[in-house]
């Protein structure tokens, strides 16, 4: 048999054309139908299946044909890489389930219940600051909720004198305990033992305060009686790390809102809601069935919901605000804090492992398992950021394919994935958001999951701090190592790249420049998490919430109305209506404000012309006026779920950049001559005597 050679040319010729057809028909039909979708809402779930099963054929072709046989170490990274694609893939699956589904929760109020339980109101502390502790008693003595009908216990495992001192300022009962086993899981299980008795109670952490309708917005849902627990959502009244230290305070929302708002509202749907700690409450009677709160974890939160879900019990998701936290106030604490929830959450999944117990359905065990799983991101992270790095410097193949095949399996499958997170249309994520916050955490999560994986990893509950401050910028560099080594690496690797370019096939420069393209992707991500390593100064004792209210303003015996810009409990910002107010307290000059019902005495430490506002210090109050201020500050604002800005991460970061370079050739050009705004505060000898003037008049 003669096999004409002209005749295999042209079917490999036309092979290869009938591949490009197919590929950019595939890209074109990705692009069209989801831009149809984008408008067309029927469309959206079809399209999300289309997109799977796109993605599905390509973890199936890399299967077959891209996995590097050829030496050990390109088998090895090349299978990480392949491994880290289909968690990547699963768990794409459990999401895109989670979110077509769609929430829905009727509202209950407290005359859902139809009487007037008991409660009690346990606030759990160990080394926290007094002030912070006084702040969320301060907050549960308001509660809208009669006085007989709740006790305040604040659980101290510090057994601090300062802390008693504040319970008996507010009727609180102080709790210490003289064996400390268990952290905080043991803390309230002694409360729940030996003290608390009401039919429901409330775990808050020492920083979360409640608003004053707190108990009258949650307990309307315990008429269902499977319901086991009501949870509110975690928001934070400062600015988290990533805002504080990139500068992107109004550009970006607090990085817990996605998983918060969105995430936590799915998974309830399908009874899967996670106790995050804090700011939830409870049915004693199903609580006490599972012995309370469950200890042998780091993350005892999710270990109390996955066995009350396991015992056919329900909880209910409440997405308003009703409390208040502190998110972790520099970058080191947030990479304790998550290292913590990393290894917590597989110590869970090997104690109480959700795929052997028969009380919860398939889907329940699916989200569980996936929301641990979730943890590993940082492991992933790296294996995606290593391997072109590896590819690069080596030159041992990880990956097997070619350019034909990329375009028709791999190019639909990157691209629809986007896609798919665009088409559900998330307020406070995006993927270019994702990519920094998992780069940023990658290189510590990574190591934590490993060490908890060998069982090395850390056992002890570590309390994230709250209310610290330090007056200057500070650079830390041990934390930045991970990331200026990855920096390095890449660098290095886009010089080699650089240098093989010239004398490379057409094949290789198309290979050089894919992995090109994946390096400076990464490197974008790995520069930003640097910046996190740039600790802002944090010189205030309390922060700033910023409100817009008409208020009360006395100085001397001149009564005036003005507009409250931003308050804390040590003093606010206040811009008086008319302009000759805020030029008569030029100077060191006693005011009074009255805020809710208090009148609140303080002084004008600064007069501030460009903004015709005065920032006030308030003096020491009563325990009854503070309560009201901490009522008046957290019930009343308007803080809750960010969202995240109309411009691109890039973008806002280009800003962000400029404007700092801006105010630095300022300061250069300008030196360190004095303006209006920057009145040096009066000496505390001066305002001693001041204050003692003014009294005395």
């Amino acid at each position: 048999m003669i096999i004409n050679s002209d005749f295999i040319l042209n079917f490999v010729n036309n092979s290869e054309a009938l591949m490009y057809t197919a590929a950019f028909s595939i890209l074109f039909l990705t692009i069209a139908w989801y831009t149809v979708a984008k408008y067309l809402k029927p469309l959206k779930k079809s399209f999300i299946i289309f997109a799977t099963l796109v993605q599905f054929a390509y973890i199936i072709w890399r299967i077959g044909y891209t996995l590097p046989w050829l030496s050990v170490a390109g088998t090895i990274v090349g299978l990480l890489l392949f491994g880290a694609e289909v968690l990547g893939f699963i768990q794409s699956l459990t999401y895109r389930v989670l979110f077509l589904k769609d929430t829905n929760r009727e509202l209950k109020p407290l005359s859902a219940l139809g009487y007037i339980p008991t409660v009690d109101i346990m606030i759990t502390t160990y080394n926290e600051p007094s002030k912070v502790i006084k702040r969320t008693v301060a907050g549960a003595y308001k509660l809208d909720y009669p006085k007989d009908k709740y006790t305040i216990y604040v659980c101290d495992d510090g057994s601090r004198e300062s802390i008693r001192e504040i319970c008996e300022a507010y009727g609180a009962v102080w709790i210490t305990r003289k064996v400390h086993n268990h952290a905080k899981a043991g803390n309230l299980n002694n409360c729940y033992q030996h003290h608390a008795t009401g039919e429901f109670s409330v775990i808050l952490d020492a920083d979360m305060v409640p608003r004053r309708d707190f108990l009258q917005k949650t307990l309307g849902y315990f008429n269902e009686e499977k319901v086991a627990f009501v949870q509110t959502p975690q928001v934070f009244f400062n600015s988290d790390t990533f805002q504080r230290n990139l500068g992107f305070e109004r550009k970006i929302p607090n990085e817990q809102d996605f998983f918060m708002e969105e995430v936590q509202a799915h998974r309830q749907e399908f009874n899967a809601l996670l106790f995050v700690g804090s700011g939830c409450v409870f049915r004693r009677t199903h609580l006490e069935s599972i012995g309370f709160i469950p200890t042998g974890t780091i993350t005892e939160d999710m270990a109390t919901s996955l066995l009350l879900q396991e015992k056919g019990y329900s909880g209910v998701l409440v997405t308003d605000t009703f409390a208040q936290g502190l998110s972790a106030e520099s970058f080191a604490d947030h990479v304790t804090q998550r290292s913590r929830w990393c290894q917590g959450n597989i110590q869970v999944l090997k104690q109480w492992h959700p795929w052997r117990m028969k009380g919860l359905t398939f889907m329940q065990k699916q989200i569980i398992t996936d929301g641990v799983s979730y943890w590993y991101f940082g492991l992933k992270k790296m294996i995606f950021t290593l391997a072109p790095i590896f590819f690069i410097l080596t030159g041992i193949p990880i990956f097997k394919a070619n350019l034909l095949m990329m375009l028709v399996l791999w190019l639909p499958a990157f691209i629809s994935s986007g896609f798919v997170m665009q088409l559900f249309s998330h307020r406070n994520r995006s993927w270019s958001w994702a990519h920094i916050y998992e780069m940023a955490l990658a290189p510590y999560l990574a190591f934590a999951a490993i060490l908890e994986m060998l069982s090395f990893g850390n056992k002890s509950f570590a309390v994230t701090p709250k209310g610290v401050k330090h007056n200057k910028t500070l650079f830390q560099f041990g934390l930045a190592v991970p990331h200026l080594i990855l920096t390095a690496l890449s660098i290095l690797s886009l010089v080699l790249i650089g240098t093989k370019i010239p004398a490379a096939s057409v094949g290789m420069v198309i290979v050089y420049g894919i992995n090109a393209g994946w390096i400076l992707y990464n490197l974008f991500a790995i520069v930003v998490s640097i910046g996190l390593c740039f600790e802002k100064p944090r010189v205030r004792e309390f922060d700033r919430l910023e409100v817009d209210q008409a208020i009360g303003l006395q100085y001397g015996r001149v009564q005036t109305m003005g507009r409250l810009i931003n308050i804390s409990e040590g003093g606010c910002n206040i811009a008086p209506y008319h302009m000759k107010d805020t030029q008569a307290m030029e100077g060191l000059k006693r005011v009074k404000i009255q805020i809710g019902n208090s009148i609140i005495p303080g002084r004008v430490v600064k007069v501030i012309p460009g903004k015709q506002s005065l920032a006030v210090q308030f003096d020491e109050m009563s325990s009854e006026t503070y309560a009201e201020l901490v009522d008046f500050i957290f019930s009343y604002q308007k803080s809750g779920y960010g969202e995240l800005s109309k411009k691109s991460v890039f973008t806002s970061l280009i800003g962000v950049l400029m404007e700092s370079g801006r105010r630095a050739w300022a300061r250069r050009r300008y030196g360190k001559q004095e303006t209006p705004d920057q009145n040096p505060a009066p000496a505390p000898e001066q305002a001693k005597a001041h204050n003692k003037a003014a009294q005395g008049a």
